[in-house]
């Protein structure tokens, strides 16, 4: 007859692995992103009032990406984070500064965010995130290393995914805004 210990073990390691593999699409639902995975309603992550999500998505390994701004002063920063289910936490990526108007949105494969940033439109990596962010803090440096700019503007906003390796977003040109769309290669 098996022991206690080990039906408890293998019920919460069965637990964790519905989540994973049940899973629906987050969704904001008043100041909370939400998640029902499992038959379960899971709150992710909950914010304050001077707060907003600015981006959220599934990653390819059945995590949780989301940016949201911060209650700073100026809210010109954005706390980019991934909830991993596993281990029912959030594990914090890092701050990125000057992200006032940024918008980030994820892939329909889940392994890239497309957002807007600084001087452009950029792609960040999410390979292998989860697995580096369990073996400790990334940080913004080592954050940084997996963006890559794909267009240069100072005023594009609005990125989506309209296909796989697709991003339409909308640029100030010629004293109007335009909705243009950029072709990204796959990832190497």
């Amino acid at each position: 007859m098996p022991q206690p210990a080990i039906l408890c073990l293998t019920f919460v390691l069965l637990r964790a692995a519905a989540f994973v593999v049940s899973g629906g699409k987050p969704f904001v639902d008043s100041q909370s992103l939400v998640v029902e995975r499992g038959g379960e309603r899971v709150v992710l992550k909950t914010l304050t009032d001077a707060q907003e999500f600015q981006g959220f998505g599934d990653l390819e390994d059945g995590a949780v990406f989301m940016a949201y701004s911060t209650d700073t002063e100026g809210g010109a920063s954005t706390m980019l984070s991934v909830y991993d289910f596993a281990r029912h936490k959030e594990l914090l990526i890092c701050e990125l500064g000057a992200t006032g108007e940024s918008a980030f949105v994820m892939s329909p494969d889940g392994s890239r965010i497309a957002f807007n940033w600084e001087d452009g439109i950029y792609l960040a990596s999410t390979r292998g995130l989860l697995a580096s962010l369990r073996k400790g803090p990334v940080g913004c440096e080592r954050f940084r290393s997996r963006f890559r700019l794909v267009v240069k503007c100072n005023t594009c906003y609005e990125p989506e995914w309209v296909g796989p390796a697709t991003i339409r977003y909308n640029g100030w040109e010629r004293d109007e805004w335009r909705m243009r769309e950029v072709a990204v290669a796959p990832e190497q």
